[in-house]
């Protein structure tokens, strides 16, 4: 059996005619002709195409604040047990932020109250022995995309902030 579109010769009981019916038929029929040019352009962002979720490296962190950070990022795939940084896909970025992050004061990190002594660093960082580094960072997350309420573009991840206690 086949799937037919109906053909309305009434309305619905004097709501709407036969032709608004029949419209109603028409535009999902178009909708559903379209469905993979929607997806598309309900995927694309900053005027390139890409996914809502890919890997990505953190390369280096911005200070916004007391434990808080905008992180510049590169996409990476899996290659063996290791990740390669992909070029040319427009999914490099800058201005990423952790969600983690978002609470963060001086003496509160990830919702929890710091200890004495303890601090934290950015996603991808390592101690050397006095600071934090902020570039050339190592750390790989989930990079996400979506629009922020103002139509601009927000990237965003989730992933948790090395630490180290003072001896």
């Amino acid at each position: 059996m086949t799937y037919e579109w109906p053909i309305f010769t009434e309305g619905l009981f004097g709501k709407a005619n036969a032709s608004v019916c029949n419209a109603w038929t028409q535009s999902a029929r178009i909708v559903l002709s379209s469905a993979e040019a929607l997806d598309w352009a309900n995927r694309t962002k900053d005027g390139f195409a890409q996914p809502d979720r890919w890997l990505a490296k953190v390369t280096v962190a911005t200070v916004i604040s007391s434990n808080r950070w905008s992180y510049t990022f590169v996409p990476v795939i899996i290659s063996g047990t290791n990740t390669t940084v992909l070029s040319g896909t427009g999914q490099a970025g800058t201005g990423a932020i952790n969600l983690r992050e978002m609470d963060n004061s001086s003496t509160i990190a990830d919702s929890s109250p710091l200890a004495t002594g303890v601090t934290i660093g950015p996603v991808g960082s390592t101690w050397s022995g006095s600071s934090w580094s902020t570039s050339s960072l190592t750390g790989i997350v989930e990079m996400n995309v979506e629009h922020k309420a103002d139509g601009s573009v927000a990237y965003w991840f989730s992933s948790p902030n090395p630490g180290r206690c003072a001896t």
